[in-house]
Order: C-alpha cells, then sequence, then structure tokens
C-alpha cells in the first residue's frame, strides 16, 4: 500500500483562527440559549468587526427565511425610530 500524497500545508492565517475560536464560541453560547427557549420562539446571536471592511457571522435556531423576514422587520422598525444622538 502506497502513502497517500498530502497537499503542502496552508499558512495558519491568525484573523481566520480568530473568526473560528468566536464562531465555535458562539455555537457554544447559541446552543444554551436556544435550549433555554421555548418552542416557537426564535433567536440570532451575530458577532461583526466595529467599523468599515469587517467580518460578521451569525447564528440563529430558526430558518433562514424566518431569519431574514425577522432581520428586515428590526431594520425597518430601527430606522423609523428618532435618532438619539
Amino acid at each position: 500500500m502506497t502513502e497517500p500524497e498530502w497537499p503542502d500545508p496552508v499558512p495558519l492565517n491568525p484573523e481566520a483562527i480568530r473568526l473560528a475560536a468566536l464562531e465555535a464560541l458562539c455555537r457554544e453560547v447559541g446552543g444554551m440559549i436556544g435550549d433555554m427557549m421555548p418552542p416557537g420562539v426564535g433567536f440570532m446571536m451575530m458577532i461583526f468587526t466595529l467599523g468599515e471592511g469587517g467580518w460578521m457571522t451569525y447564528l440563529s435556531n430558526a430558518e433562514r427565511d424566518d431569519m431574514i423576514r425577522a432581520l428586515t422587520e428590526f431594520i425597518e422598525k430601527q430606522k423609523a425610530m428618532p435618532d438619539d444622538g
């Protein structure tokens, strides 16, 4: 039997490692939140960098279409509220 040929390892990207760690943390916290939610109640958690050109990720216990609908409603309500600043 011959040894498989493995590709050269990809250099580790510190930003990708940090994002993966944050996503893992969100999944852990999200699992705890999801376990506490009664049936029929959705939640979403979003993490993102502040400022321009960053990254963002989210997790939810809702179906994608339901989450998009909830986010759209949230954004429209926020836009309609007076700016406190």
